[in-house]
């Protein structure tokens, strides 16, 4: 199946169709359900499972018998609304116009203030203030811990194409 190059407008080989509005052939523009298929429900689905999945064991291995342990109706669309905004906050971690420090502070924030508003303003509990700071502490230091694991693992990535990139001498080669 090889990719149209007709100005057919069809979809090609790799999911994306041809620009035919203005008669060229080489602009490809890619197609926006796929788009929002890959990009937001299908993350948001995987987040949304992994976090209830792990609710209910959770739920039901200290429950013993008792349900109220178990994640109701209300729970689990605040974790629905979590993974949306927990999946906007990865889309914009991969924005590659913004500085990358700026691309962390706002998952950061994102992710931070969700969680905190999501589970703790809307739950039934009433945290105090010492619990809350100290919730908050919690969340950015595993926040930091992920963050400092996941820049060695890119500088290593980097280092490691740096160094199997072949040499190019810089001078002439007659001297």
């Amino acid at each position: 199946m090889a990719d149209k190059t007709e100005k057919t407008g069809k979809t090609n080989k790799i999911n994306k169709t041809e620009d035919t509005t203005n008669g060229k052939t080489g602009k490809v523009r890619k197609n926006p359900f796929l788009f929002i298929l890959n990009r937001i429900i299908y993350p948001t689905s995987l987040y949304f499972t992994v976090i209830i999945l792990i609710l209910y064991i959770g739920g039901s291995a200290l429950d013993h018998g008792n349900t109220n342990m178990i994640p109701r109706l209300s729970t689990v669309l605040i974790v629905l609304a979590f993974s949306f905004i927990l999946n906007v906050a990865n889309i914009i971690l991969t924005v590659k116009r913004l500085h990358i420090s700026l691309r962390i502070v706002i998952h950061y924030l994102l992710t931070a203030v969700s969680f905190f508003v999501l589970f703790v303003v809307s739950s039934d509990y009433e945290p105090s203030n010492g619990f809350t700071i100290i919730l908050v502490l919690a969340y950015t230091l595993i926040y930091a811990l992920i963050c400092a694991a996941v820049f060695a693992v890119r500088s290593a990535r980097k280092r490691r194409a740096a160094d199997s990139a072949e040499y190019k001498s810089i001078y002439d080669e007659r001297i």
